[in-house]
């Protein structure tokens, strides 16, 4: 935990750049974090400390397409069909299938509606990415806990599941036609490429764009909200917890879920602002980042 606390005093620019998100992405430079060293290690100290500092913005650097979130809902659907096929337990098949369901439904939205541009995640997040989709369904599975949720809960559960997941698909689609429009128009596009929805997974960094041309999103769920696609993801990892209610595991994702999507709403709604003020102050004065009239 020293060596944590050391490395985040030293090297904030660093981690920074693995946590940034397209739109408000920033880049580490060595030469500053140098420059800084210089002044407080000697030259022993100094020459460990800059290989630490390399070290730390060659793993910073280190990125893959953000094509390879379909990597992500691959795992999640192969692993969760085997849990299927070896599960015996009626509520955690019925959790099972739904977030199977999800997990199809998210593959077909990155093959089908997704302009990636030149958009990368960094390894950590790819990483962080897959383990999330092993963990869920195997935390899904492996509850031994007897579930005593009344119908009308687990019929109430299924139903906002699926509401979400309706919600989600359209506010996706209206990214994506915001950026194919963006496209067409021959504006540069932001290198965050699409949804992101499942901004369950830090570490977008920018490609060749900015991001500065990236158009505040309209219609349905933004004109309230900044990220109504993470309210959406919310939602529906509470209705999967509820489904099967006992399951303490699922509702640790759930929060879990919840504390990553606010801090990059956040970020987002934070991003807007700084782009869009004057706008957002002339059109969307009640404009909140997840929850309309509250947050």
């Amino acid at each position: 935990m020293a060596a944590c606390a050391v490395l985040i005093g030293y090297f904030p620019s660093c981690l920074s750049t693995i946590a940034s998100h397209g739109k408000f992405s920033t880049s580490s430079s060595p030469s500053s974090s140098s420059s800084s060293i210089n002044h407080h290690s000697s030259s022993h100290s100094l020459h460990w400390l800059q290989l630490k500092v390399s070290l730390m913005l060659w793993f910073a650097n280190m990125r893959v397409p953000k094509s390879y979130f379909t990597h992500f809902y691959i795992t999640g659907i192969m692993l969760s069909l085997w849990l299927l096929v070896n599960n015996n337990k009626s509520e955690h098949t019925m959790a099972l299938c739904l977030f199977l369901l999800h997990l199809s439904r998210r593959l077909y939205e990155c093959l089908h509606i997704t302009i990636y541009g030149d958009s990368k995640i960094h390894i950590a997040g790819y990483i962080a990415g897959i383990l999330h989709y092993v963990l869920v369904p195997i935390s899904i599975a492996r509850n031994y806990q007897s579930t005593n949720a009344s119908l009308t809960l687990k019929v109430s559960s299924i139903a906002m599941f699926i509401i979400a997941n309706i919600m989600q698909f359209q506010f996706h689609y209206i990214l994506y036609l915001t950026k194919l429009k963006m496209k067409s128009n021959h504006r540069p596009m932001a290198s965050d490429g699409t949804n992101g929805s499942s901004g369950i997974i830090y570490g977008f960094i920018n490609g060749s764009n900015d991001g500065h041309n990236y158009p505040l999103p309209k219609g349905i769920g933004f004109d309230s909200v900044c990220c109504p696609h993470y309210t959406a993801e919310i939602i529906i990892y509470i209705s999967l917890w509820m489904v099967d209610i006992n399951n303490h595991t699922t509702a640790l994702v759930s929060l879990w879920v919840v504390a990553n999507l606010s801090v990059v709403a956040n970020l987002q709604f934070q991003w807007y602002q700084e782009r869009y003020r004057h706008e957002l102050m002339a059109k969307r004065r009640h404009w909140r980042r997840l929850i309309p009239g509250g947050w």
